[in-house]
């Protein structure tokens, strides 16, 4: 395909103006070696690196009904704990055909709970929070009931207050071995960017609609926000 510009035509900041209105401009900045984006007065409002980076002055918003990872917070087994009340089994290790690695361990008959303790990033804008648990079972095969519990605390705030957002969510493990992702949405009261997070995975093992009759083995969990 032959260029559409030669070099002479389109070198060091000569514009492209897009738009009836004279709405957008594309150049090349031969001092920082970027193509810029720049409005109607030529500021420039992002540019593009030639590693492909692409920044916006302005940020990056998405849809309403968007979901998006531009902050992420995961942790496996091991930054997890068993609550002192209600403790679940682990961190175990675990070593199974071709795949090492750790879980805790939830009973089939007693309901056990695990916690792991977050910090909310200033990127959070409030809101939903997204919350992956990965989790699968080493034989058998059922329903699971898991409830997921968060609580935020900013500073000087009283932590031992009890005011939490719960979610229960029944997920099927179709085969032993076989790695499951149950999904929470929840937006925990007084949530807000760098607070304390805290959240709760619980078994509901006495539930009628938890049929697994064996350990369910959680993996670890991701966390995100909804916009």
């Amino acid at each position: 395909m032959p260029n559409i510009f030669s070099d002479s035509q389109f070198s060091d900041d000569k514009e492209i103006i897009l738009g009836d209105g004279n709405d957008f401009r594309i150049a090349y900045d031969s001092a920082d070696n970027r193509l810029e984006i720049r409005d109607s007065a030529s500021a420039v409002i992002g540019h593009l690196s030639t590693a492909g980076v692409l920044t916006l002055a302005g940020g990056l918003t998405l849809g309403s009904s968007a979901t998006h990872k531009l902050w992420m917070i995961d942790a496996d087994a091991r930054r997890m704990f068993p609550d002192p009340d209600a403790p679940c089994g682990g961190p175990t290790a675990r070593a199974i055909t071709n795949c090492d690695f750790h879980t805790l361990d939830f009973d089939a008959s007693t309901d056990e709970v695990a916690y792991v303790n977050v910090f909310l990033p200033p990127q959070y804008s409030g809101g939903q929070l997204k919350l992956e648990l990965y989790w699968t079972a080493l034989s058998g095969s059922g329903n699971v009931v898991w409830v997921c519990d968060m609580k935020c605390r900013a500073h000087d705030a009283v932590i031992t207050a009890a005011s939490r957002a719960t979610q229960s969510v029944t997920s099927t493990l179709t085969a032993a071995n076989n790695l499951q992702r149950t999904e929470f949405t929840v937006t925990p009261n007084g949530a807000a960017a760098n607070t304390w997070l805290q959240i709760l995975i619980r078994r509901d093992a006495d539930n009628g609609s938890d049929t697994l009759a064996v350990d369910a083995n959680v993996i670890g969990i991701n966390l995100t926000q909804v916009q």
